[in-house]
């Protein structure tokens, strides 16, 4: 689990996003056949491989920001039995915040983009003070693309079709999604705020989804990734 232990090694908190930042464009920019921009609030855009005639990208998002604070003595550790991730603080134990959201989005992201020969992922600033970072965004990134899985929804097994009121997708893209979804425990329910969310509501038009990303207790000190649940989100 070298990746996701990298990813998780590293701190950030909305504003203060430039470690995270450097990680993520370097992933990237170490991948064959990727390219990387930015944009002047902070944005990381990736596309990976060239279309052919009638083809679209299947696309992913997810956001660089979390809500703890940045910690000097903060250390990850996975249990060995349960390979459940938590973190605290080296020098005195307390329980930290270990920002499973979403750097789960962001290993999930970083995952496809070596897995998958044609791709385009976004990663978002500070969407824990207002989807800052997709509210700002150039939605022409997603023209050439077929729809966008966001993974930063807690917990497993859910498939977020509508948040706070905004329909996300089609009948038809609900329904093909949530028949893939039975393979991997996988159901359609509502959710609330989130990037894709922002994106809807700024006028995009193609169906866009929110899932379970296996992190648990988001927020808190207590927060937990059960690595079982994450990667059953990423074979999804």
């Amino acid at each position: 689990m070298g990746l996701l232990s990298d990813v998780l090694a590293v701190q950030s908190k909305s504003g203060k996003c430039e470690r995270m930042a450097s990680f993520v464009i370097s992933k990237g920019k170490a991948l064959a056949g990727v390219r990387v921009e930015t944009d002047q609030i902070g944005n990381i855009y990736m596309t990976k491989g060239e279309l052919d005639q009638n083809e679209e990208y299947p696309a992913f998002a997810c956001h660089i920001d979390t809500v703890h604070n940045i910690n000097e003595n903060y250390k990850i550790l996975r249990t060995p039995k349960s390979h459940v991730w938590f973190a605290y603080d080296k020098s005195n134990g307390d329980r930290l915040g270990i920002g499973g959201d979403d750097k789960c989005g962001i290993y999930v992201a970083i995952k496809l983009l070596e897995k998958l020969d044609k791709v385009k992922c976004a990663f978002y600033v500070d969407e824990e003070i207002g989807c800052v970072g997709s509210k700002t965004s150039d939605l022409t990134f997603f023209n050439d693309c077929r729809w966008i899985v966001q993974v930063d929804r807690k917990g497993n097994g859910d498939i977020i079709y509508n948040g706070a009121g905004t329909e996300f997708c089609s009948h038809e893209f609900k329904a093909a999604v949530s028949k893939i979804g039975e393979k991997f425990d996988y159901s359609p329910t509502t959710g609330y705020v989130t990037d894709v969310k922002a994106l809807k509501d700024r006028g995009l038009d193609i169906s866009v989804i929110n899932i379970s990303a296996g992190y648990y207790d988001p927020h808190r000190e207590c927060e937990t990734i059960v690595e079982k649940d994450l990667l059953n989100a990423f074979n999804y």
